[in-house]
């Protein structure tokens, strides 16, 4: 039997990792554009406009600390030290995802390397995959 098997409280540890990363799209959302200006619609407009790499609330840079596949490495290196059913619902939800994310979203699958995207300045120029400036 695989461990965490009928655990409810894993169940919600993995749910938990795999939704909480995207409150970082709140957060870029403040940055660029202010608290004043958030809404749940403006925020989903703001995030299609940045996949198009055009548009009044396009973000400029993509900080994004939680999308940071680093996180993921941690998160397995734990799970493997610990065997903890916890760490692995922790590491499943949020691998999950990230690999949806690096497959649906038009960045470069390295942008999800938090440092990949520092040394390029977080510029979404840099790292969008139709972007003329890519390096």
């Amino acid at each position: 039997m695989a461990a965490g098997y009928h655990n409810p409280p894993a169940g919600a540890v993995c749910v938990l990792a795999g939704v909480l990363p995207d409150i970082d799209h709140i957060l870029e959302f403040i940055v660029h554009h202010g608290r004043q200006k958030f809404s749940w619609p403006a925020l989903f407009e703001a995030c299609e406009q940045t996949d198009q790499l055009a548009g009044p609330l396009c973000f400029p840079r993509l900080i994004l600390v939680l999308h940071s596949s680093e996180l993921a490495i941690i998160l397995w290196l734990i799970t493997a030290a610990s065997g903890n059913v916890y760490a692995m619902a922790a590491a499943c939800g949020y691998s999950l995802h990230m690999l949806m994310d690096i497959r649906g979203n038009p960045l470069r699958p390295q942008a999800y390397f938090f440092f990949w995207r520092l040394a390029r300045g977080c510029k979404i120029e840099k790292l969008h995959r139709h972007a003329t400036d890519n390096e």
